[in-house]
């Protein structure tokens, strides 16, 4: 997991095997990275997400192919409490409390 700060930039997202870029208060992911490539993007998530201007500067310096129409689309909504299930996951940040 990683936020949009200025502590996540292309290359450290890289570095991780999968990165869910998620919506702090709801867990909402909106853009799924794997292996440094971009698998999906929830596009009404990301157009709530981006409203915040520091986490539109820090997608677009992250990983602006997010808002290029040939990034697939997801397949539905999806949320990190899917993936926190039976396995303790790793986040940066808090998610599930407000800012």
């Amino acid at each position: 997991m990683c936020s949009t700060s200025a502590a996540c930039s292309t290359s450290s997202a890289n570095k991780f095997r999968e990165v869910n870029f998620a919506d702090q208060l709801t867990g909402r992911i909106y853009l799924k990275i794997a292996s440094g490539k971009q698998v999906w993007v929830d596009r009404e998530a990301l157009e709530n997400a981006v409203r915040q201007r520091d986490t539109h500067a820090g997608l677009k310096a992250v990983a602006g192919e997010a808002f290029d129409l040939s990034t697939p689309a997801a397949p539905g909504p999806h949320f990190l409490s899917e993936l926190a299930g039976a396995e303790r996951i790793q986040t940066l940040g808090r998610w599930g409390t407000p800012a």
